[in-house]
C-alpha cells in the first residue's frame, strides 16, 4: 500500500499538482478556531460563510459576534432597528463587541427615544452578556442642537462594567450624560481603553472611576464636562489624550495633573482649544509629547522643567526620555531653541506653525547660524516636519535654522498651504539647501489646506507604534471614530 501511495504521490507531483489541492482543508479546523475566523469578519461576510459548506452552517450563529448599529431619524429607522433586534435575538454565541452609532437630525425627542426603549432594551438582552467591547457614537446636526439641553446615557450600560476590555462613548456638540452620581463605585477590572468625549461626569465619579480600572492602559478624555480638574495616578497607563474644547461647555477641563505614572509613554494634548494647566510630577518613560501650544498651555510642568506658555522658565533642567516631540506655536526660534535644550534627545519633531504673535516676530529675526551649541541638533534630530507653513519670513527663519544646523538629518518636510509650483520653487530658493548641515537629508514641500496639529483617536490608543503625528502612513480619515470632530 506504501508503495502505491508512493507511486500515486511521484505521479501527481509530476504533474504539479499537490495531493491536498482542492481539499478544504480550512473546514478540518476546530469549531473554536473557525469561530475566531468569523468572528474577525464584519457580520454580513460572517452570515455569508454558511454559504460555504454544511460544515459552517452552524458557526456563524454561536460564533462571538460583532455587531455595528448605525441608525438615522429617516424613513430607514424602523427596519433598521427590527433587523439589529433580529440578529440579537436570533444568535446563539456570545457577542464579542456591538456598537451603535447613530445620526440625529435636529430632534432631540428621537434620540431620547432611542437611548431610553430602543438602546436600553438591546443591552439588557442575555446575548450581550460578558460583552467585551462597547461603543457609542452620536452625531447631533441641526440649529437648535445648542439649546435642546443634554442626553442622559441608559443605565443598563454599566452592567458590563465586569467584563469591558474597551469602552467608547463619543458625542458630537451635545453632552452625553452620566446617569447616576455614583458612576465611580462602577469596577472595571478587565478595562485596558476608555474613551470619553463631551460627556458630562462630576470630578469625583470620573477619579473614582479611573481608580476602578487596576489594567488601564490608554486614555482620552475630550472635551467633556463637570470637571475642571483630572489627576492621573496609574500604575498601568501607557498613552493618555487630553483636550478640553474651546469653553463652549461649562465644567470644561483646566487642570491635568499625573502624579505618578511609571509606565506612561505617550502625553498627548489633543486639540487643546482654550487655557490649560499640565503638570507631569511622576512619568519616568514618558517619550512621545505633543501637541504643546503656546497659545493655550499656559503652564506646563515636567519633574522640574517648568515652561510658561511654552517657553522654559527653567533652563537648567533637561528631560532625555522624550524622543518624538510636537508643537503648534507661533513662528518664534527663541521658544524653539530653548525647548530643544530642554529636550536633548529629540529624534522627530513636529511644528505646527500659526500666524505668529506681534511680540515674537520683533524677536525672530537673527540669524540663524547664531545660537548655543545643541545637542538635539549635534547628535539626534533625524526627522523634521513643519506644517502650515505660509512663507513668511520669520517661517523662513525658522527652516532656515534647521536646514544649517540639524547636523544628522535625515529627512525635512515642508506641508504649505500654496498649491503653485512658482511658490514651491521659490520657498526652496529661500533655504539656500546648499548649506545645510546634513549633506545627505532629502528635504520635501508637500501641499495640504489642512494640516492641522491634530492627532487621531487611534493613534492614541495604539501602544505599538511609537509616532502618533506622522500622518503620511495614516488611514484614520476613514474611520467613523476620527471623523466625528474634534
Amino acid at each position: 500500500m506504501e508503495a502505491v501511495a508512493g507511486a500515486k504521490r511521484r505521479k501527481l507531483q509530476a504533474a504539479g499538482i499537490e495531493e491536498n489541492e482542492g481539499r478544504d482543508l480550512i473546514s478540518l479546523l476546530p469549531d473554536g478556531v473557525l469561530g475566531d475566523i468569523i468572528t474577525l469578519l464584519k457580520p454580513e461576510e460572517g452570515a455569508r460563510t454558511q454559504a460555504l459548506s454544511r460544515r459552517w452552517r452552524p458557526l456563524w450563529r454561536s460564533s462571538p459576534l460583532n455587531l455595528n448599529v448605525v441608525l438615522a431619524n429617516n424613513d430607514e429607522e424602523e427596519e433598521l432597528v427590527r433587523l439589529a433586534s433580529r440578529i440579537l435575538s436570533a444568535h446563539q454565541g456570545r457577542t464579542r463587541r456591538f456598537s451603535l452609532q447613530w445620526y440625529e437630525f435636529d430632534d432631540i425627542s428621537w434620540s431620547r427615544r432611542l437611548l431610553a426603549v430602543t438602546a436600553d432594551g438591546w443591552l439588557r438582552l442575555p446575548v450581550l452578556d460578558n460583552l467585551h467591547e462597547f461603543e457609542l457614537l452620536y452625531h447631533a446636526f441641526g440649529p437648535e442642537i445648542s439649546n435642546a439641553g443634554d442626553l442622559s446615557l441608559p443605565l443598563s450600560m454599566f452592567r458590563f462594567s465586569s467584563t469591558l476590555c474597551s469602552l467608547c462613548i463619543f458625542s458630537r456638540y451635545r453632552v452625553l450624560q452620566f446617569p447616576m452620581e455614583d458612576a465611580g463605585t462602577l469596577s472595571f477590572p478587565h478595562l485596558k481603553q476608555l474613551t470619553l468625549k463631551r460627556v458630562g461626569i462630576s470630578e469625583s465619579s470620573l477619579h473614582g472611576m479611573l481608580s476602578r480600572c487596576p489594567v488601564l492602559e490608554s486614555l482620552l478624555l475630550c472635551c467633556n464636562a463637570g470637571h475642571r480638574r483630572l489627576r492621573i495616578r496609574s500604575p498601568t497607563l501607557r498613552s493618555l489624550g487630553v483636550s478640553n474644547g474651546n469653553r463652549t461647555t461649562p465644567g470644561e477641563l483646566e487642570e491635568v495633573d499625573i502624579e505618578d505614572s511609571p509606565l506612561l509613554e505617550k502625553l498627548i494634548p489633543r486639540n487643546v482649544g482654550c487655557p490649560m494647566v499640565i503638570r507631569v510630577l511622576q512619568a519616568p518613560k514618558l517619550k512621545v509629547l505633543g501637541y504643546l501650544k503656546d497659545q493655550y498651555i499656559s503652564t506646563f510642568q515636567l519633574g522640574t522643567l517648568v515652561c510658561q506658555k511654552m517657553m522654559p522658565v527653567t533652563l537648567s533642567t533637561v528631560v532625555r526620555t522624550v524622543k518624538t516631540l510636537a508643537l503648534s506655536i507661533s513662528s518664534n526660534l527663541d521658544l524653539v531653541i530653548g525647548l530643544l535644550k530642554c529636550f536633548p534627545c529629540v529624534e522627530k519633531l513636529y511644528i505646527e506653525l500659526r500666524f505668529p504673535h506681534e511680540l515674537y516676530t520683533q524677536h525672530n529675526f537673527k540669524n540663524e547660524q547664531c545660537y548655543d551649541q545643541l545637542e538635539c541638533l549635534d547628535l539626534h534630530l533625524k526627522r523634521l516636519v513643519l506644517t502650515r507653513y505660509t512663507g513668511i519670513e520669520s517661517e523662513v527663519n525658522v527652516a532656515k535654522f534647521f536646514v544649517v544646523n540639524a547636523r544628522v538629518l535625515e529627512h525635512m518636510t515642508i506641508v504649505g498651504c500654496y498649491d503653485r509650483q512658482e511658490w514651491i520653487d521659490n520657498q526652496r530658493k529661500k533655504l539656500h539647501l546648499e548649506t545645510r548641515s546634513s549633506h545627505s537629508a532629502e528635504f520635501d514641500i508637500k501641499i495640504d489646506y489642512g494640516s492641522p496639529g491634530f492627532v487621531h483617536i487611534r493613534h492614541i490608543h495604539d501602544l505599538v507604534t511609537d509616532d502618533p503625528f506622522d500622518m503620511s502612513v495614516c488611514r484614520c480619515y476613514e474611520d467613523p471614530i476620527d471623523n466625528l470632530g474634534v
